[in-house]
């Protein structure tokens, strides 16, 4: 079905739609990539919709950006109705924008709106990458030494939690926090923004490690890298509360680990070092052992294709010139690690390995070695 509607749609394009048809189509696309649960399917609409970006109605400039949008992985805003002030909408606020109705779904058409306010821009279009409809987006402006000129750099969105699929305009600034309109269905409410706190500190547990430093790249929603920290066997370090996504480089490895903040709901991000280094610190002689274990740690911060490609090289190598472990000891979170782990049990029992398997009372899954 899915497959039918991207064909549809696609066609729809090529056949030369438009506008308003444009923009209903890569609606539609947003809203199936928003549905899908196999990242095949994602990444199959993903690849269409950067094929299909000249005939839709963002340039082929734009059509990375359009599609990073829709990989945000959490919102960095708190959102709340306006109550008192939704009544008092009127017909001045929307001076440029008219509805128009396609297929059943209601868009508000608007030129390029903005208002300055010192060095930003708040920009609201239909016409940038967004999250369908009109969206809001700001614009710094920057001074370039070399020419010695002022110049609005290239417009950001707002992304989720404050741009949806329906119509957001008339953006305002007040210290921290935004106002702003959002047109649904012919009614027009006011909204209020703060920024919202993603990751308040993070803890890192180095105490079976005799690696020195642990690095640390921090990045946003929007994968803009806002920080870098070395740990040297520090227990704690205070983060941006606007992290979101992490990267951890050990032994100077190429194959970094990803840990996102924005699949859980709890304010602190816990990690052990097993989390982190383990295995592909092996290459270089350090391993990480205790009490007679050699220790895996998968975080169910990780991204699953990073603590999947982890846990898949950790089972290649645990039977490495035809030996195996005498005895396995797995923790394991119900619903994590699924395949990779019932693939595990299976080799075990071929091999006739003793095999504990618990349930991990921790945000991580646990497996651990012991070599008689």
């Amino acid at each position: 079905m899915l497959s039918l509607l991207i064909a549809s749609l696609l066609t729809l394009a090529a056949d030369g739609p438009t506008a308003e048809q444009q923009a209903v189509n890569l609606y539609r696309l947003r809203v199936a990539y928003g549905k899908a649960t196999e990242q095949s399917v994602r990444d199959s609409i993903r690849q269409e919709v950067l094929h299909a970006i000249p005939n839709l109605r963002v340039d082929q400039e734009h059509g990375a950006q359009q599609v990073e949008l829709w990989d945000a992985c959490c919102s960095m805003w708190d959102v709340v109705e306006v109550f008192e002030d939704a009544a008092h909408v009127g017909a001045s606020t929307l001076p440029k924008l008219t509805m128009y109705e396609v297929d059943g779904i209601e868009f508000y058409r608007s030129d390029t709106t903005f208002n300055r306010t010192s060095d930003t821009m708040y920009l609201a279009s239909n016409v940038l990458p967004g999250l369908g409809g009109v969206d809001v987006y700001f614009s710094p402006l920057h001074y370039y030494a070399i020419i010695n000129q002022f110049k609005w750099l290239s417009p950001y969105n707002y992304g989720d939690g404050i741009n949806t699929g329906a119509d957001e305009f008339g953006l305002r600034k007040e210290d921290s926090t935004l106002t702003f309109f959002r047109a649904t269905n012919g009614t027009v409410r006011k909204y209020r923004a703060t920024p919202r706190t993603i990751v308040r500190n993070v803890e890192l547990d180095l105490t079976c490690s005799n690696t020195s430093y642990i690095y640390l790249n921090i990045l946003n929603c929007r994968d803009v890298m806002i920080g870098s920290l070395v740990f040297d066997n520090a227990s704690q370090n205070t983060l941006p509360q606007e992290t979101a996504t992490m990267q951890f480089r050990c032994c100077k490895d190429a194959q970094p680990r990803t840990f996102v903040r924005c699949n859980v709901t709890v304010n602190t991000l816990s990690l052990f070092d097993t989390d982190i280094r383990t295995h592909h610190c092996r290459s270089s002689g350090i391993t990480t052992v205790k009490g007679g274990e050699q220790v895996f740690g998968f975080s169910v911060y990780e991204d699953p294709v990073s603590s999947e490609t982890a846990l898949r090289t950790v089972i290649s190598e645990m039977f490495e010139g035809g030996s195996a472990p005498t005895r396995i000891r797995i923790e394991r979170v119900p619903g994590h690690l699924t395949q990779q782990i019932d693939e595990l049990l299976n080799v075990l029992a071929i091999r006739k390995v003793k095999v504990n398997v618990s349930s991990s009372d921790k945000a991580r899954t646990t497996i651990a070695l012991k070599m008689d």
